[in-house]
């Protein structure tokens, strides 16, 4: 009778805990399909156009005129544009993962949920450093060599 209850008892503990794994959804599946459209897309346009004979990119000559005579603080804004929208997308990215994972950890152990909540703010701490450097990157650029016709 007592090894009846006992394995009632561990039957019940183990459908509280989740004892059957549920299957993942399919977010990185969908995120996955969506980057690979997007670089099968690239890839067609950037390669098989060329291939086939039409014109995508121009004569690498005219390239290394225009890098050429390209204003040197030009470079100065690419690259804080670059700083900001890379730190944004990597802790967007960041987020995700962390986010994801933190939710399957609280359906197991709801005591988790605000224990690692952490992971997210350093995610967030790196996007506020890019933003940051990216504003002192654009000031240190700032009106020089532009023209005053713009």
């Amino acid at each position: 009778h007592t090894r009846r209850a006992e394995a009632m008892a561990a039957n019940k503990e183990q459908e509280v805990m989740g004892g059957e794994r549920e299957a993942p959804d399919d977010g990185v599946a969908v995120l996955g399909w969506i980057i690979g459209g997007i670089v099968g897309l690239l890839a067609v346009v950037f390669v098989l156009f060329p291939i086939l004979g039409k014109s995508v990119w121009p004569e690498w000559d005219y390239w290394a005129y225009i890098v050429a005579n390209m204003n040197h603080w030009s470079w100065t804004f690419i690259g804080g544009y670059m700083y900001i929208s890379l730190s944004v997308i990597g802790a967007a990215w960041g987020i995700f993962i962390c986010g994801s994972s933190l939710m399957g950890a609280a359906v197991r152990t709801p005591r988790i949920r605000s224990n690692n909540l952490i992971s997210v703010i350093f995610c967030e701490a790196g996007t506020m450093y890019g933003i940051i450097i990216g504003i002192v990157l654009q000031g240190k650029g700032g009106s020089h060599g532009v023209p005053d016709d713009i």
